[in-house]
């Protein structure tokens, strides 16, 4: 695909012609060092012999991957959610048109289908279509990630009614909330602790899974990588999903959401030392450090979520939902274009040391801040509770006597 549109960095590389002449005069050198000089493949006595090719990589690729997804997809999800909140716009027409949408741009259609789920699943069927894709081309991967789209809108069509609902007074409900609870604002230091935590954490996480396929092909360009990425993302993401929500639940049974934290930091400091392993460690034991990596790493998504949901204001949580995902897209979806940079300095394999275990490090540290402004804020919300119960018993008792 890159060398058909020539996208992105480009590499001077040995053509079979090139490797038949160092083989018949029995050159002593190797396939990929006889181009290394960028000169031959600009010099028309060696153009049997040495060719550009496209990589795929670089900062077009990190620009494609980021920005250009992540922006879109954040910037429009917190209107939608106030015009469906605000509105009686039917949600589950919007749903139907955003899948169909997505299905004919043909982008991350597979990845996206389910969430939480859908980013371990569609990492995972991303190399098995690169195995289609030598069979039968390129586009056959968009076209194949379009199709699911349809049948689920057409599947959303028929199963999914719209539930009975009031449209939301924000004047009003902003009047109540403040006048009931003065100690929860909806922005508050906690909240953006948690949304920089969780978009740190994120954008370690997208570093390394837009640039997995190009680290392996670079630095272990023979070994069938894909054979363990098909599967491994997906099982153990799943796996670590599932254990997430389990133990974050129980912790918070007597802790409330700063349970959900501590749950959140576990998962960071144990995916720090894994994460750099699959970067230090040659196949096969880089993909074996891969599956509790990926168990670690599934755990994180139901702890942020959950605690955005649980600290926001009433009637604010979806809203809440809204500037989290618009947090984690728009600061952690694009940090993938550093790479390039840190690249050309130090190499990929350190630059995404730096980008993927190194973003742990500083979520880790976030993450921590976010303990003691989450338990003020559970003891200021039991004393407003403890306080509006007093209220209601004093009025209910002078209901009793008059």
């Amino acid at each position: 695909m890159a060398d058909e549109i020539q996208f992105g960095d480009k590499i001077c590389n040995v053509t079979d012609a090139g490797k038949s002449y160092i083989k018949r005069h029995h050159l002593n050198i190797s396939f990929s060092s006889f181009c290394e000089n960028k000169s031959k493949c600009e010099n028309p006595s060696y153009s049997s012999y040495c060719e550009w090719h496209y990589t795929g990589t670089g900062l077009e690729y990190q620009l494609l991957a980021g920005p250009l997804f992540a922006v879109l997809f954040s910037v429009t999800g917190i209107p939608f959610t106030a015009l469906m909140e605000k509105t009686t716009v039917n949600r589950k027409d919007v749903i139907i048109i955003s899948i169909t949408m997505w299905s004919l741009m043909g982008l991350r259609g597979l990845g996206l289908g389910v969430f939480q789920w859908g980013v371990y699943i569609g990492l995972g069927l991303a190399f098995v279509l690169d195995l289609i894709v030598d069979v039968l081309g390129w586009r056959w991967a968009y076209w194949l990630c379009a199709f699911p789209g349809f049948i689920l809108a057409l599947l959303t069509i028929v199963t999914v009614k719209e539930p009975p609902r009031q449209i939301a007074n924000y004047q009003v409900e902003q009047h109540v909330q403040l006048k009931e609870s003065p100690q929860q604002p909806f922005w508050s230091v906690l909240f953006v602790l948690v949304l920089i935590t969780s978009s740190l954490r994120c954008g370690g996480g997208y570093n390394f899974n837009y640039n997995a396929a190009n680290y392996f092909r670079y630095y272990y360009p023979d070994y069938p990588y894909e054979h363990f990425m098909s599967w491994i993302p997906a099982v153990f993401g799943i796996l670590g999903a599932f254990l997430g929500g389990i133990l974050s639940d129980r912790a918070a049974l007597g802790r409330g959401y700063v349970g959900r934290i501590y749950v959140f930091s576990v998962s960071i400091l144990v995916s720090i030392p894994l994460s750099i392993g699959v970067l230090l460690l040659d196949p096969p034991w880089c993909f074996a450090v891969m599956m509790p990596n990926f168990i670690a790493v599934g755990m994180w998504g139901c702890c942020a979520t959950s605690t955005v949901v649980e600290q926001a204001p009433k009637g604010r949580q979806t809203l809440a939902m809204a500037y989290y995902i618009f947090s984690i897209n728009m600061l952690g979806g694009n940090m993938n274009v550093l790479i390039p940079v840190l690249k050309s300095a130090i190499g990929l394999r350190y630059a995404l040391l730096v980008m993927y275990p190194g973003m742990y490090v500083l979520s880790l540290c976030f993450c921590l801040l976010c303990i003691p402004f989450a338990k003020r804020k559970i003891k200021a919300q039991k004393a407003a509770e403890a306080s509006d119960e007093d209220e209601r018993k004093t009025l209910l008792g002078n209901q009793v006597v008059t």
